[in-house]
């Protein structure tokens, strides 16, 4: 599993629990999308960064991946991050609302622009 695909998975994950997992879901759609936008880019970098990390560690090779802790692996956290980011956005995008976390999104897009 390359790093991209690590940071892609765990940016899917993300956006599943964030939609799916009530508790979650309902604390995170209760937030304005600025808002919502800003705790989602800083959780996939965290993950990134938690890659990054633990490559530096000497966790990679046991993974797979190898990449160094200087310039061109700080290049190479760019690309995980990306990669993180668009699956994250692009599951969020396709994956159904259900439940209490879409009735709250409908109620905050309500409350904003009217019935």
């Amino acid at each position: 599993m390359t790093p991209e695909e690590l940071a892609g998975l765990a940016g899917l994950l993300l956006s599943l629990v964030m939609n799916y997992v009530p508790s979650i879901g309902d604390w995170y759609a209760g937030m304005d999308t600025t808002k919502q936008r800003l705790v989602m880019l800083a959780l996939l970098l965290v993950v990134s960064v938690s890659v990054m990390i633990g490559n530096c560690l000497g966790y990679g090779a046991e993974v797979g991946f190898i990449y160094t802790c200087d310039v061109p692996g700080a290049v190479e956290l760019l690309r995980v991050f990306i990669a993180a980011l668009i699956a994250n956005q692009v599951t969020y995008a396709i994956s159904p609302k259900i439940g209490p976390v879409n009735d709250r999104k409908v109620a905050r897009l309500l409350a904003r622009y009217g019935e």
